[in-house]
């Protein structure tokens, strides 16, 4: 998958069913549903992925940066749930061979301005809507990194940590997110794998 010129990996496509699951897992207090999605996203796909990231990296570790929450939702919830999801992610793949390859999470992005929640938006609102609204907190200079999400819909969240990243001279290498929205543009013409 591709967003924005990144590559990309999604464990699954995004349907009513996985809808109440995030929804628990993001407005209810379901913390612990990060290692259920990790477990989903463990898999040959994801490994190859991986194993390909370790063919051109220069940097180990790999970083797993995940897209920020607002300082409202981080009030509210307790956790951000993206930096959830790159914790058992990184937990899980510390299992896996992967051309020796070390991923770390880390919370390496926060928003400067709030943006408008993107649920409803289009496409090209979303983007409008978070531009240059993420800065870099890390020292991630020279580093490479991979973003990780729950969901991506249109990338707009994948397409402003990118430039957030790029502009404090990370290497963002491409992304992974628990579950893809088909673009309307895709949806008649792809088949969940």
């Amino acid at each position: 998958m591709q967003r924005f010129g990144l590559r990309g990996l999604a464990a699954t496509t995004f349907d009513d069913q996985l809808s109440a699951l995030v929804s628990s897992f993001k407005e209810h207090n379901r913390r612990a549903l990060a290692n259920h999605f990790a477990r989903m996203m463990d898999q040959p796909q994801l490994w190859n992925y991986f194993e390909s990231i370790a063919g051109v990296s220069d940097s180990n570790p790999v970083w797993l940066v995940s897209a920020p929450s607002s300082a409202k939702s981080l009030r509210k919830r307790g956790y951000a749930p993206a930096h959830e999801l790159a914790k058992a992610l990184e937990r899980r793949l510390r299992q896996r061979d992967l051309n020796g390859l070390h991923l770390r999470a880390i919370e390496g992005l926060r928003l400067v301005r709030t943006a408008a929640d993107q649920a409803g938006l289009q496409a090209i609102e979303r983007r409008n809507n978070l531009q240059d609204s993420m800065t870099s907190t890390a020292r991630l200079k020279g580093q490479a990194v991979v973003i990780v999400d729950d969901i991506v819909t249109t990338g707009s969240t994948i397409a402003e940590a990118n430039r957030a990243l790029a502009e404090c001279g990370a290497k963002v290498l491409g992304f992974v997110v628990f579950s893809e929205t088909l673009l309307k543009s895709q949806a008649g013409s792809q088949k969940k794998v």
